[in-house]
């Protein structure tokens, strides 16, 4: 496996991770707050996968967040999912700053907390906002802690 090569190379393993694996989580979700039973199964793959390294690997830097895509392409934003996501332009940088810092371990990764539509409005003007129906697939709250980021 890749974490198997890693720890021969002695080298670090970069995961990018979610923070969809806090889906049905509290707010403002900190590194040690990961729940057992996230409501998808993006979430459930990504934290079997956070898990096995945090297990199995010498040294790695696990990155829980969400970026995307810049601009924002859709006509409709929703304003009742809530989180510290931004674009790949915002999020990249601070992937960049954790792996320059040499720190190691799982970071909380993402800006100040935002709805989607507040979001989509930075780079699309004509979005509209909606409200996304709540089912199981597609948490509504994502926001985490920030504080372990923020040392950096």
């Amino acid at each position: 496996t890749l974490v198997t090569l890693c720890n021969i190379l002695n080298k670090k393993l970069v995961h990018i991770s979610t923070d969809y694996l806090y889906s049905n989580s509290k707010s403002n979700a900190s590194e040690e707050d990961v729940p057992v039973h996230c409501r998808n199964w993006y979430g459930y793959t990504k934290l079997l996968a956070d898990g096995y390294i945090q297990l199995k690997s010498n040294d790695y830097l696990l990155l829980r967040g969400t970026h995307k895509k810049e601009p924002f392409t859709y006509n409709e934003a929703w304003t009742n999912q809530v989180g510290n996501f931004d674009y790949v332009s915002e999020i990249s940088k601070l992937y960049i700053k954790l792996i320059e810092s040499d720190v190691n371990g799982i970071y909380n990764v993402g800006t100040d907390k935002k709805t989607m539509y507040d979001l989509a409005k930075k780079t699309n003007i004509n979005v509209k906002p909606v409200d996304r129906l709540v089912d199981e697939s597609t948490p509504m709250n994502l926001t985490m802690d920030m504080s372990k980021l923020k040392e950096i």
